[in-house]
């Protein structure tokens, strides 16, 4: 398992030096415009980057579904708290979401241009409400093996965001993708 994971970081470091990645989509985080990437699928197996405030949260193929429902578990309790939220004149509130993402790397470039990638990261998202305006958010601190610490800021602030990036993670789309690209070579 070691192996593998050591592997998969060697893997997203090349990918990420050599810009080995194609672009599946774009999406708006709270009014700033990010991307989701995904790596040419090789056997099945492929990554996809969700950029974020400064990181990517690379979720491996085999982890994309469970990513993908978890986050439609969130987006639900997050309609549901920001409608009890609005009829309860709520403007202030911090609560955790009762569901995990599944394990992911995530990676972050430092001011010396070093790619520093952690592995096996679960995020517990965290429903906010602030100044009466709700959102989704990862806001956690990530050590790498080297003791670099990234403070990791994903968030999301309406159901069509959620929809947006949920509309991307699908593995049979990001490999008609590649296919129409690979034909067109």
């Amino acid at each position: 398992m070691k192996k593998l994971c050591t592997a998969l970081i060697l893997c997203l470091v090349s990918i990420m030096a050599q810009g080995q990645l194609e672009l599946i989509g774009a999406y708006t985080s709270c009014g700033h415009q990010f991307q989701i990437y995904a790596t040419d699928p090789q056997n099945g197996n492929f990554i996809v980057l969700i950029n974020t405030n400064g990181a990517q949260l690379a979720i491996e193929s085999e982890n994309l579904a469970h990513f993908k429902d978890t986050l439609l578990l969130v987006r639900e309790k997050y309609v549901e708290w920001k409608e009890t939220a609005e009829e309860n004149n709520i403007s202030e509130i911090k609560k955790e979401f009762p569901y995990t993402f599944p394990k992911m790397l995530v990676g972050w470039w430092t001011k010396s241009e070093e790619l520093v990638v952690a592995e096996d990261i679960y995020f517990t998202p965290i429903f906010y409400v602030h100044e009466g305006k709700c959102s989704m958010a990862i806001n956690n601190d990530v050590t790498s093996p080297k003791n670099e610490t990234k403070r990791i800021v994903w968030l999301l602030c309406s159901v069509e965001e959620f929809d947006k990036i949920l509309s991307y993670l699908d593995a049979e789309t990001i490999n008609r993708l590649y296919q129409a690209r690979n034909l067109l070579k």
